[in-house]
């Protein structure tokens, strides 16, 4: 936002509903339309200490050894972090948010594409939805097709 700062474009104060991003493109004075783009990378609860098979442990990249075992539900589950990274992202005003590591869910009340009782769809986690349009936000998605990401 320093850039936007510097040209004098308006920032939009927390909780106002941001305006569609064709509205939101300004120019500068050097007549170049701005676009704010944030990368963000979440850290998928699959890679918070996870026991690997391979050396009968866990990890030291992955072991997270500044936080303590007393501390770890407090400062690394999703459930804990997920708000705070919402709080953040809805803070942003970002024309684009590119997430990095976000760990889908199987949507469990869907189960089977059409009731057929095969593979659940894989959704959104629930910590995010707030920014997603479909449920209210600003933001549209655009995942990966089901058939690919049940193939990972």
């Amino acid at each position: 936002m320093a850039v936007a700062a510097r040209f004098g474009l308006q920032r939009y104060p927390n909780g106002t509903p941001l305006p569609p991003v064709a509205s939101r493109l300004r120019t500068s004075s050097f007549s170049t339309p701005l676009l704010s783009i944030v990368s963000y990378n979440v850290l998928a609860p699959v890679y918070v200490r996870p026991y690997d098979k391979r050396t009968g442990g866990i990890q030291p990249f992955a072991a997270f050894e500044h936080v303590s075992d007393a501390d770890s539900h407090e400062v690394l589950s999703i459930e804990k972090r997920g708000p705070k990274l919402l709080d953040v992202l809805l803070k942003c005003g970002a024309d684009a948010i590119c997430l990095q590591e976000l760990q889908l869910e199987r949507d469990r009340h869907n189960e089977g594409e059409h009731g057929d009782g095969g593979p659940a769809e894989f959704v959104l986690p629930e910590w995010i939805r707030p920014l997603v349009k479909q449920y209210g936000g600003f933001y549209t998605t655009f995942l990966p097709p089901q058939e690919e990401l049940r193939l990972i």
